[in-house]
């Protein structure tokens, strides 16, 4: 009888599993990090935080108890989007430019597997 596999799906005695833990810490877009590890990270206040938040640039993850959780790749948005205000670009031209697109995000992907090093083909030998 198969068991469905979730995403911590290494589950030994109702705990995770090391692999499935640093699978989890690995991944960029886990939302792992709280409001008060954001802000410090970010070297800003909470309040600034929500109001980058109101620019729709990442859409936090929310705990079971509805507190904000970022990921990596949430405060790698909010920092640039920090840089660009305190050098004065205006926040309609700060959401304009650092707003999820799907069309960039999948250019960036095909851009990155394009810069990607490729094994060298075998010479054949003669």
């Amino acid at each position: 009888m198969a068991m469905a596999r979730s995403r911590s799906a290494d589950v030994v005695s109702g705990r995770s599993s090391p692999t499935a833990i640093a699978e989890r810490l690995d991944d960029p877009d886990e939302p792992l990090y709280t409001m008060a590890v954001a802000c410090e990270l970010l070297a800003t206040d909470a309040q600034t935080v929500r109001r980058l938040d109101a620019l729709r640039l990442r859409q936090p993850s929310r705990s079971g108890g509805n507190q904000r959780r970022y990921s990596r790749n949430d405060l790698f948005v909010l920092g640039a989007a920090l840089v660009l205000l305190e050098r004065g670009m205006p926040r309609a031209a700060v959401a304009q430019l650092l707003a999820p697109d799907d069309a960039l995000d999948l250019l960036r992907r095909e851009l990155d597997a394009h810069l990607r090093p490729r094994p060298e083909p075998e010479r054949s030998r003669r």
